[in-house]
């Protein structure tokens, strides 16, 4: 539930990952110090230990930290960060916008807040599918999802999976929809 005030609370494991995260880039933490145990660290950020396992989850996956199971963990040499980013295509006519447009509002919310989850960038474009090659390369990014696709994508879809470029396709709320796999 949102406050009153309608803002939305910060995600505690991210506050911790984009804290420790921010040291580390500032040296405050250097390279071969020790992290406090998860459950300082718990207390220190009044949070669950479950909340402090996923923010050094992350930053164990970003290559910032080592650390196991009865081991404590260690700040590693910052490798250059690496932005991740997906993209969203979809198109539809206008009129497929307006019958389907509840549907985009609550599938773009749902992948903005999940990619906000795990700090991916993401781009949406209103653009025919063949153009999936001007979004990797402009905005650099490393997957993309398809709304709405059908068979007259096919070989498009193809296409972007020759280039290795992950890709997900997703139906619409439309009656005949079919989607290529």
């Amino acid at each position: 539930m949102r406050p009153p005030s309608g803002e939305r609370r910060e995600n505690p494991s991210q506050r911790i990952l984009l804290d420790l995260e921010g040291r580390i880039s500032r040296a405050e933490l250097r390279p071969g110090d020790l992290l406090p145990t998860r459950v300082e660290l718990a207390v220190q950020y009044e949070a669950a230990r479950a909340t402090v396992d996923k923010a050094l989850g992350e930053l164990a996956r970003r290559g910032l930290v080592s650390g196991g199971s009865g081991r404590r963990t260690v700040v590693l040499s910052p490798a250059a960060p690496a932005q991740t980013a997906i993209g969203v295509l979809w198109n539809w006519t206008p009129d497929q916008q307006r019958e389907g447009g509840e549907y985009l509002d609550l599938l773009f919310r749902g992948v903005r807040e999940a990619c906000a989850e795990f700090m991916l960038e993401v781009h949406f474009r209103s653009a025919p599918f063949h153009t999936y090659d001007a979004l990797v390369r402009e905005s650099g990014v490393h997957g993309l999802l398809l709304v709405r696709p059908d068979y007259a994508d096919a070989d498009t879809i193809a296409r972007i999976r020759a280039d290795n470029v992950p890709v997900v396709t997703l139906p619409g709320p439309l009656e005949g929809t079919d989607a290529p796999g």
